[in-house]
Parts: structure tokens; sequence; C-alpha cells
């Protein structure tokens, strides 16, 4: 799935990670979707290395460096960490709005895409098994 996200193949052609405005206490809140360039910074193993940052307007975005690992938690669950550290834009002025406004936001919005990429794990998982199964009742 990072491979594909990382090739920008459907259908992950255009994923994002969102940033939630209610981190920001604005009026209305609502979410923010930041299409992103993914790069892996090491090929194959566990943890799965990459990079990300904005496709379009990267000096305002941070970027993030770090890796996901799964690890096993028992039939049939797994463990998914995310780890690593991201760097917010604009030099000093963006580390001192990080400091006081930003961060919150940020690991908010890493923890949405750790959300987001188990969930599409989870039925891409879903379907292969639907597939295996629809198969076995052909071979009966």
């Amino acid at each position: 799935m990072i491979a594909a996200i990382e090739r920008s193949t459907p259908p992950f052609e255009d994923f994002t990670i969102q940033a939630d405005l209610a981190d920001l206490h604005l009026p209305g809140g609502g979410f923010v979707s930041v299409p992103i360039q993914l790069q892996r910074t090491h090929e194959g193993g566990s943890p799965l290395a990459f990079r990300f940052q904005a496709k379009e307007g990267g000096t305002l975005f941070p970027t993030f460096e770090g890796a996901l690992s799964v690890e096993p938690a028992g039939p049939p669950h797994s463990c998914v960490r995310l780890r690593g550290e991201y760097t917010p834009p604009m030099g000093v002025v963006g580390r001192a709005v990080n400091a006081t406004a930003l961060r919150r936001v940020a690991e908010h919005s890493l923890r949405l895409l750790l959300h987001k990429l188990v969930h599409d794990a989870e039925t891409n998982v879903r379907r292969h098994e639907a597939e295996i199964a629809q198969a076995q009742r052909f071979v009966k």
C-alpha cells in the first residue's frame, strides 16, 4: 500500500493528510486536506521508512520522516506504529508558530493519517479474503 501511495497508483493517486481545524479552535471546524508526495527512504524490511511532504505549497506545510511498523498482537490482531519527526515549514518562524499553536494540529494530522492507513489496509485484506473465498467456491 505504501508503494501504491508512493507511485500514486489508484486508488491512492490523490492520497492526502488532513488537518482538523477544530484543533486551531476556529469557528465552524472542518478539515483541510493536503495531497502528499511520499517516498520510501529505505527499501524493504520492517519498519518501513519513508518521508512525505505536500505535493504543492511545500513551503507552507511540514515534512515528515519516520517509519511504519506492524507487529503481531495475537490472532487476528496487529499493532501498527507510526514513529518519526516532522519539520515545521518556514524555519525559525515556523518553529515558533509550531511551539505555540500548530504542534497539536500536526500530531492530530499524523494520528488521522495512521488511522487512514490502518483502515485502508484492513479494507484491502478484507477484499483479498473475499476474493479468495469466492475463488474457493468455484473450485469446489
